[in-house]
């Protein structure tokens, strides 16, 4: 018979959206359980949010790593002691506390690590996927798609082998686990594991909205005045940076300068938009957060490759205007959203909608024609 341990939960977030995520499913699901938190990948924002100290409101230990891979010295710790590899990972504990319950997205070393440690030592471990924004509604895991050579701490065959004898590695995609998620209802597929529904943030809430501020160091008075806002995609996904900014420019061009305004992916350095000459917001946080702060509802979005422009109206009720420019620029292949899961969020958002197809990025007269064509009454 197995001993039992009281129950204490770990969450691994990996993003600003994780971690709002995170927080509602401990407020919802984890009230009164001892939690965990690791703000990992190096996120620019994470620091700040460690050192402010708020999150130990909801969680007994709060840890931040900066993103990286397993270097040689701990993938030699690993072969004896994945637990000791952790451990030299996470600066400042003592032990790999038992947890029963991880809550996590993206799978890396870190979670593998402590995955093994807990298999080497037979200790039971439940699994809580949690969706990334709304990629839950496309995927059923994170490495669905994945083969076994993908997702691995050790790159030589032989090494990947003894991990998964001894210590019983493998893909998420082959894991047991349930699913929580936003809005189940609204996914494009059939998914093989057991969904929770994760409740929508109370708008209404303001209390806990003002937490939300003071977290993310958000000034509520921060309200974009500019018409236009372009919603932009993780500078991985851009397929080329000089006609990237070049629509960019095109755009600020047509709409105005001074009515014109980039929001940035939180990954992105502003640095990258040098020589667009428009205005780029400077502050890093949630999209949500304005949303749950500002009204949208005078705003046009202009979207590319990113589901942030969906969230206001799937999660909070608000509907701006959307352009699509998923079909102007394309992404370099293997990322971004799919063609068919960008025209399901247009869906199921319910936005006003106009989409630009394909031109010559040197023919600005025919950008303007193609936004005229479908713009009504937008413009000022």
């Amino acid at each position: 018979m197995s001993k039992m341990y009281a129950k204490r939960a770990l969450f691994i977030t990996y993003s600003l959206f994780n971690l709002l995520e995170c927080l509602q499913i401990k407020k919802k699901f984890e009230k009164d359980t001892e939690c965990d938190i690791i703000l990992a990948e190096g996120h620019k924002g994470f620091k700040q949010i460690y050192e402010s100290g708020y999150l130990n409101e909801y969680f007994s230990n709060v840890y931040y790593i900066v993103g990286r891979g397993m270097t040689r010295y701990e993938k030699m710790i690993c072969l004896f002691s994945p637990g000791m590899a952790y451990k030299h990972w996470i600066r400042g504990i003592k032990d790999v506390h038992i947890y029963t319950d991880v809550y996590f997205w993206n799978p890396d070393n870190l979670f593998y690590l402590l995955f093994m440690e807990y298999n080497h030592n037979k200790l039971p471990l439940n699994l809580h996927l949690y969706s990334d924004a709304l990629t839950g509604w496309f995927m059923d895991s994170p490495d669905e798609n994945a083969i076994d050579e993908q997702y691995r701490v050790y790159g030589r065959r032989i090494l990947h082998k003894f991990s998964k004898v001894k210590y019983h590695f493998k893909c998420v995609n082959e894991m047991d686990y349930d699913f929580f998620m936003y809005r189940p209802e609204l996914s494009m597929i059939k998914h093989n594991h057991n969904i929770i529904e994760v409740p929508l943030i109370d708008t209404n809430n303001k209390d806990y909205i003002n937490y939300l501020n003071g977290l993310f160091s958000y000034n509520p008075n921060n309200v974009i005045s500019e018409k236009y806002i372009f919603m932009d995609g993780g500078r991985a996904s851009w397929e080329n940076i000089e006609i990237h900014n070049a629509l960019i420019r095109d755009f600020a061009k047509i709409v105005g300068r001074n009515n014109f305004i980039v929001k940035p992916h939180p990954l992105t350095d502003i640095n990258e938009y040098d020589g667009c000459n428009v205005k780029i917001e400077q502050i890093s946080y949630p999209w949500d957060l304005y949303c749950l702060n500002n009204s949208l509802e005078d705003k046009v979005l202009i979207a590319f490759d990113t589901s942030s422009c969906f969230l206001p109206a799937i999660l909070y009720g608000q509907k701006p205007i959307l352009i699509s420019v998923k079909d102007v620029l394309t992404t370099k292949d293997g990322i971004g959203y799919s063609y068919g899961r960008w025209k399901h969020l247009i869906a199921v958002s319910n936005m006003e909608t106009h989409e630009l197809k394909k031109y010559t990025y040197d023919e600005i007269s025919r950008l303007t024609e193609l936004i005229e064509k479908g713009r009504g009454d937008l413009y000022d």
